[in-house]
Formats: structure tokens, C-alpha cells, sequence
């Protein structure tokens, strides 16, 4: 940390910044871990606000070009409807790369299981392995309840997003413009996103690779 130039606020901040262009490396990020947060407990709540803005000044003009650069607008500054894509991007650096294609897997399942089941976790795992991102997205709400803690482990260690909803407009029509390919596996849900897919297409232009045999099948 430099705390010389950053004692009380964005030390941390400043720090990831010189790893990745500083010195040129990687930050990773372990989902399971935990940070447990004293707020103001270093240095009280007395003129924190004065301090953090202080402090922010000093960040962005030490860091002015590259977050230029590199980093992705404030999504603040954005329309609300534009908040998420620009959200998912900043928290996954595979989702920024415009060569690979960011997937949206979706299956309507009725069965509780279908998530523990290890053929829909290879067919997700050899999309990942092509550096690809991906989400899962389902209108089962009991698979939600169905996958407990190590299931949700399973696939967040893997780089899969899991997304229930019980309104597939929740998926595609909240986040326009961020995936490029949908995979829709099984008849059944291609009947009920069909009209969804249509309307999503109008504003943002993706691929639509249709399964229409059982999800279990290793592809």
C-alpha cells in the first residue's frame, strides 16, 4: 500500500492499479472470500467525506491515463437500462474481450436436479474452456431453492453465472447488448422465449443456436 500518498482512503484501489499497470500483472478475485470492514475505524468519521473526495482527486489524476485507457465508464453516469451490462463487464474481464462471445445458455427445465447433473455441467464447463462467458439462465424458480451452497460453489469456481427468473425478460430484455450468442435447449423453451427473443433482437443483435433435444445430452 502507499500509505504515504493514500493513508486513509483508496489505498486499496491504488494498489490494485499499480499491480495491473504498474507492474503489469494480474488481480484475480476468490468469490468465497471474506473482508470484514471497521468502518471509519481507523480514523473516526470526523471529516471522512473531506478525506475520501481529497483522496479521490489525487487517485484519478495519478491514474488518469489509464483509466482512460483501460477501464470502463462510471456506470453511475449512465441510463439505469444501461447500468447492468456496463456492471457485468467491469466484474468480468473475459465479458470485456471482444474476440469471445458472451453466452447466454437458457433451459426451462421442470426437473430439481438438473443442475446438480454433471452432463449440463460439461456442456457449460467446454464453453468456458473456450474463455467464454457464461450464463445459465432458467425460469424454474424451485432449481434456486434446489442448488444449496457447495451447488452454487460448483459452478462459481467453474465461471458460470447462474440466473433464475421466473420472467425470461428478466434475462434478455434488463441486459441489451451484452450477449452475443443464446442457446435455447428443448422445444418447451423455445416456446415460451420465442416472443422474448424476437423483441430482444430488435434493440441488440445476437445469435440464436437452437438445441432442440434434452439438455442432458453431452454435445
Amino acid at each position: 500500500f502507499d500509505g504515504k500518498n493514500f493513508p486513509n482512503y483508496y489505498e486499496d484501489t491504488d494498489l490494485q492499479m499499480h499491480i495491473q499497470h504498474g507492474i503489469q500483472k494480474e488481480v484475480w478475485l476468490q468469490p468465497r472470500s471474506i473482508a470484514l470492514h471497521d468502518e471509519h475505524g481507523s480514523f473516526g468519521a470526523a471529516d471522512a467525506t473531506a478525506k475520501m473526495e481529497a483522496a479521490s482527486k489525487l487517485f484519478v489524476n495519478k491514474w488518469k491515463d489509464s483509466l482512460q485507457k483501460n477501464h470502463l465508464p462510471s456506470p453511475y453516469l449512465l441510463q439505469e437500462k444501461e447500468q447492468s451490462v456496463v456492471f457485468l463487464k467491469a466484474s468480468n474481464r473475459r465479458a470485456r474481450d471482444e474476440g469471445t462471445p458472451n453466452i447466454l445458455y437458457i433451459d426451462n427445465s421442470g426437473e430439481d436436479d438438473l443442475l446438480i447433473d454433471s452432463k449440463l455441467y460439461e456442456n457449460l464447463s467446454m464453453i468456458v474452456e473456450l474463455s467464454m462467458t457464461v450464463t445459465f439462465a432458467s425460469n424454474n424458480v424451485n432449481l434456486g431453492e434446489k442448488c444449496d451452497v457447495s451447488c452454487k460453489n460448483k459452478y462459481s469456481d467453474l465461471g458460470v453465472e447462474l440466473f433464475i427468473a421466473k420472467d425470461w425478460k428478466d434475462v434478455l430484455l434488463t441486459r441489451p447488448g451484452f450477449y452475443d450468442v443464446v442457446i435455447v435447449s428443448r422445444p418447451s423453451t423455445m416456446e415460451g422465449i420465442n416472443k422474448v427473443l424476437l423483441d430482444a433482437n430488435k434493440s441488440s443483435k445476437f445469435a440464436v443456436v437452437y438445441n432442440a433435444e434434452y439438455q442432458r445430452c453431452r454435445r
